[in-house]
């Protein structure tokens, strides 16, 4: 009765990875990171055959720059030790081109509690990551116009500022030098007897300019 129920048990594990392959890509590698097996999906996504990938190992889908490095090895390192790793990750098909995936890394134990093999399960999500990159992408540069935008402003203020200040400082100088010229006026009209001061001080035609206007 026992060993029937774990037959059933281990039965009904199958049916469940099968029905999970028939919707999602699947590959299966010992605890190194050599490729057992793979489904259609997995191979189709990828486009190899089963003959050209089995008994390779996993760093065929990896980009060169992520191969040998320190990242890497950690990764196979904790499936080794059992642990679970999940992500979205950039890989390579045949033909060289990237492709992003939402994957997991399932290791797989035996009766003891042991790992041994590796089971990983992924969906593609390419185009998703693409529109998100250009998304980011289109921030990026609204941000930066922004920055440029403002840059140019704050450079324009003290140009500004230093404009008007130079306009007050001539029209400030001319006023100044207008009241003097017109005190000398009125000051040499008098020395001369002509006008006395308060004739020049009582004219509402007398301007600042130093000029008479009629």
């Amino acid at each position: 009765m026992l060993g029937m129920r774990k037959k059933s048990d281990v039965d009904h594990a199958f049916a469940q990875v099968e029905a999970i392959g028939r919707s999602q890509a699947m590959i299966e590698f010992n605890l190194y990171g050599t490729i057992i097996k793979a489904n259609r999906n997995f191979l189709a996504v990828m486009g190899y055959g089963p003959d050209e990938i089995t008994g390779k190992h996993h760093s065929m889908f990896v980009p060169g720059s992520e191969r040998d490095t320190p990242g890497y090895r950690e990764f196979w390192s904790n499936l080794r030790r059992g642990d679970f790793q999940s992500a979205r990750y950039k890989r390579v098909r045949k033909d060289g081109s990237p492709i992003w995936i939402q994957a997991s890394y399932n290791p797989v134990f035996d009766k003891s509690g042991k790992p041994i093999s590796v089971l990983k399960l992924a969906t593609e999500i390419t185009a998703e990551k693409i529109r998100a990159m250009e998304d980011a992408g289109r921030h990026e540069r609204a941000d930066r116009s922004n920055q440029e935008i403002s840059g140019r402003a704050t450079r324009s203020k003290p140009r500004q500022m230093n404009q008007g200040v130079r306009l007050l400082h001539g029209v400030c100088s001319r006023s100044l030098a207008s009241i003097a010229a017109g005190a000398a006026l009125i000051a040499l009209g008098a020395a001369r007897g002509r006008r006395s001061p308060e004739h020049y001080a009582a004219r509402d035609d007398f301007v600042v300019s130093g000029v008479f206007l009629r």
